[in-house]
Formats: structure tokens, C-alpha cells, sequence
């Protein structure tokens, strides 16, 4: 089933032929494996165990096995939280583990094996709920590169080639050049950006593009407006993320890119969840890393394929801060498909990942990201803030829902944040909660417009509806 895109990693990776590389991809490709190699090799071991699960996972099951046998033993022999349920001797057995329960307790969640001032860090995107720092033990964190380099492959990326992150995310300049990317952050989108952001794409020799599917819509409406064709770019293939990819997104991207389009469900605490198939028509869990389960929206129980459930996950490299039946706050469907493989679950659709479009008092576009980072990157108020929820009401008035802490004296603070961001005319109100309420799904959105009419950028926005 796979064959035709994995290629062994002792050879030259899914790119095929090291003989189709410029130069540049080759040096930086045999750096990045030279770089592993002096470091014990840790990527290449992850890859290739993952290419092995995906290409024989029917001998893999054992090794699965054995890996959540030891993370149960080691979650309840070196953690304060799960160290009350070391009499459980199945997955079953373990309670749900929400993102409310998680920051409750969040310093028994770390285990007593790790030093934590040495370990790795992430911080969680916080779409449905407050983000927060997630520890990873070293093993998590090379398992994490693995999958991606691995998944990147799916989608017709080789180490070394130039490549964008349309995202928010900070790297430094180090990062960037080992890995010849490029960071288009898209926290604010006006024509200005747009214009930067295609001249980008055009002349900087990008070949391949990883983009929250809204931020990379506006670009790809506005290359069309110039008159751009596929022609005139080298990409060889996008991969979504963060965000639903629609399918006039998806539609659009091919029209103007002329490139593959693959959607991926991942989450930085856990890193890539499923991924879409090249195919086209469901999602493959990435089995390898994780067990996946679907539960009922009212109960704790497996659901039917082809049923909507909640999205649970029990990473096997979490040992640092083992997620064990960890909710991530999506909900999907099974396929119900029953040809293929029947040791690699299969998602059919997933759901909740759209996020609301909010707009500066100029019409500007706003990415959520830069909402989330108002608090996430300002540790007095992570500290203080248990959830929150965003709310644009009008062109100029939002409101934003709090559930804090008692000692919460940062309103003002928070409100010149969100005031520099947004424009000054813009009206924010504070409105206190005891908690934020869950939609009928169990979700519960950080950001929500209620605006109906306003459109800016509107045939970018056509295509996403």
C-alpha cells in the first residue's frame, strides 16, 4: 500500500534519486544526516521504525504492545497524577484526561525521572482552551522530527529543499538555515503582506510549503488576481495544517500552485496525530506513535465507524509528561472502509479544526494566532488565566471571556495588548465566567465572530465557504 512512496532511509529518501538535487539540497541534505549520525543517530533510528510500522504493521502490533505497557508502568511509577491508578493493568482501565484537568494539575502530570529544567519545551496552539508548556523527554522530541520529515515525504518533500512555513511559529536563524525554510508569518494579512509574500514565492525558489490553510487561502486569491499560473512557482507540494482544509481551499491551491495538497492532523503536545492519504480520501492514523480512540460525545465507550466520537490519544513517547487517553478536543469519524490494512485505523473526516476569521478595526485579517499570543507569550497572564474565549461582535467591538484566578489583577494589561493589536477605536469588554461553556460537541471554541456580513478579502473568502 505504501510502497510506491516510502523508500528505504538507507538509501536516498522518498525523493527517489539523489541525482535530481541542485547542489545546495545536497549539502544540506548530507549535513542534516552527517549532523544526526555524530549525535547517535537518533532521527534516522525514528525513521526507520516508522517507515517499518508502515510498511509492515502486522509485526509492528507487538512492538505497540510492549511500548504502552511500559509508558502505563513508568506514567504510575513516576508521576504524582497517574501514580493513583498503578492497580489498572489496561489502557481501558485509565480515566479520560481533559485539558482542564491537565492545567489543574499540571505539575503532577511531570515525571520524577527528568530533570526538568533540561528538558525540551512546546507550547500548545490553545484553540480550545488556555495553551500551555508541554515537556518532552529527548526521545519525544526526535520522535517528533521523525514523523515529520517522514510525512513530509508523503507530499514530495526531501531533506534540503527550500521550503516555507507559512505560520506564526518563531525560529531562530540558525534553524532557518540548517533547514533552508523560510517563516511567512501571517499574524496580520493586508495587501502590503500580500504583496511581499508573492514576490516571496516567486523568486526565493521555494519548493515545498507548510501553511495554516486561511493565511495561505489570502495568498494564493491574491497570486491569482496578478494573473499567476502554477508555471510560475516550483512547488512541489503543500501540507496543511492547524486549520480544516476546505475543499474550495484545496481547489484553489491547485489551480494557482499546480501542486499536491495534503491535510495533517497534528498537535504540538503531540505532534502528527493522522495524516491524509495519497489518495486523497481519509486520514492514516499515525499508529506508530500513538493510540488513537474515537469516544462517544456522552460516554467514555468506543464509538461505531462512520459515528462522529472525540478524539482521545495515548502518546507512547510522552514520558517526560506521559498524555495517556488525552482529548484533544476534536471530534472525527472512522472510515467505515473496511479494505486495507486493519492494523492502521483510518479517519473518514475530522471536524472542529475551522478556525473564526477575526479583523482589525481597519478590515485587516488577524490570524488566531497572534489572538492566542496576547496571553500565551505573557507569563503573567498564563499564570492567572484558566480559559478564555474571543469574541468579535462588530466591526470595532470584541469581547473576551475570562475564567481566571482570584489573584487576577491584569485586566487592564490585557486590554492594552488586545488595544495595539486590533486598532485603537476598537471597544473591548471583560466579561467574567465561571467557565466556558461547551458546544453541543464538547468543544469549546477560543474564537468566535459573530459577524455576518462583513467580508474582507471576499474571493479568497468565497473559496474557504
Amino acid at each position: 500500500m505504501f510502497k510506491s512512496v516510502i523508500i528505504n532511509s538507507d538509501t536516498v529518501y522518498w525523493i527517489g534519486k539523489i541525482s535530481i538535487m541542485n547542489l545546495e539540497q545536497i549539502i544540506r541534505y548530507n549535513l542534516l544526516w552527517t549532523a544526526d549520525w555524530l549525535r547517535g543517530s537518533p532521527f534516522r533510528k525514528h525513521l526507520r521504525d516508522i517507515e517499518y510500522a508502515f510498511n509492515h504493521p502486522e509485526k509492528y502490533e507487538a512492538v505497540r504492545q510492549q511500548r504502552l505497557a511500559e509508558l502505563l508502568k513508568h506514567a504510575c511509577s513516576t508521576t504524582k497524577y497517574y501514580s493513583r491508578f498503578s492497580d489498572h493493568k489496561s489502557l481501558s482501565d485509565f480515566p479520560v484526561l481533559n485539558k482542564t484537568t491537565l492545567k489543574q494539575y499540571y505539575d503532577d502530570f511531570i515525571s520524577n525521572k527528568y530533570d526538568q529544567t533540561s528538558l525540551p519545551t512546546t507550547r500548545t496552539s490553545g484553540s480550545y482552551g488556555l495553551p500551555f508548556t508541554y515537556y518532552m523527554n529527548k526521545e519525544k522530541y526526535h520522535r517528533r522530527f521523525a514523523e515529520i520529515l517522514y510525512f513530509n515525504g508523503w507530499a514530495g518533500y526531501s531533506p534540503g529543499m527550500r521550503f516555507a512555513q507559512v505560520r506564526p511559529k518563531r525560529f531562530n536563524r540558525l534553524y532557518k538555515l540548517l533547514n533552508n525554510s523560510i517563516t511567512i508569518n501571517p499574524y496580520v494579512i493586508n495587501e502590503e503582506w500580500l504583496y511581499r509574500q508573492r514576490n516571496i514565492l516567486l523568486t526565493q525558489k521555494v519548493e515545498f510549503l507548510i501553511a495554516y490553510p486561511g493565511a495561505l487561502l489570502q495568498i494564493a486569491a491574491y497570486c491569482e488576481s496578478k494573473g499567476d499560473t502554477p508555471e510560475d512557482f516550483r512547488l512541489k507540494g503543500i501540507v496543511c495544517s492547524a486549520e480544516g482544509l476546505t475543499p474550495g481551499a484545496r481547489d484553489k491551491f491547485n489551480s494557482v500552485f499546480g501542486c499536491p495538497v495534503f491535510d495533517r492532523y497534528a498537535a504540538q503536545e503531540l505532534g502528527v496525530i493522522a495524516h491524509e492519504s495519497v489518495t486523497h480520501d481519509n486520514y492514516y492514523v499515525n499508529f506508530a506513535s500513538h493510540y488513537f480512540e474515537l469516544l462517544a460525545f456522552d460516554k467514555d465507550e468506543p464509538v461505531k465507524p462512520g459515528e462522529p466520537g472525540r478524539v482521545v490519544v495515548t502518546d507512547l513517547f510522552s514520558h517526560a509528561m506521559p498524555l495517556i487517553r488525552y482529548e484533544t478536543g476534536d471530534s472525527a469519524e472512522l472510515d467505515t472502509d473496511t479494505n486495507g490494512d486493519p492494523y492502521i485505523p483510518k479517519i473518514k473526516s475530522i471536524h472542529g479544526r475551522i478556525l473564526e476569521l477575526i479583523y482589525k478595526t481597519n478590515g485587516d485579517y488577524v490570524n488566531w494566532a497572534a489572538l492566542f499570543d496576547v496571553i500565551d507569550l505573557d507569563p503573567e497572564l498564563t499564570g492567572s488565566i484558566f480559559q478564555y474565549q474571543f469574541i468579535q461582535n462588530s466591526r470595532n467591538t470584541y469581547t473576551i471571556k475570562l475564567c481566571v484566578k482570584p489573584s487576577f489583577v491584569q485586566e487592564e494589561h490585557l486590554l492594552n495588548k488586545y488595544q495595539e493589536l486590533l486598532g485603537d477605536t476598537a471597544k473591548i469588554t471583560v466579561e467574567y465566567v465561571d467557565s466556558i461553556p461547551p458546544l453541543a460537541s464538547g468543544k469549546r471554541p477560543i474564537i468566535i465572530n459573530n459577524m455576518h456580513n462583513t467580508k474582507i478579502f471576499t474571493k479568497a473568502l468565497n473559496a474557504n465557504e
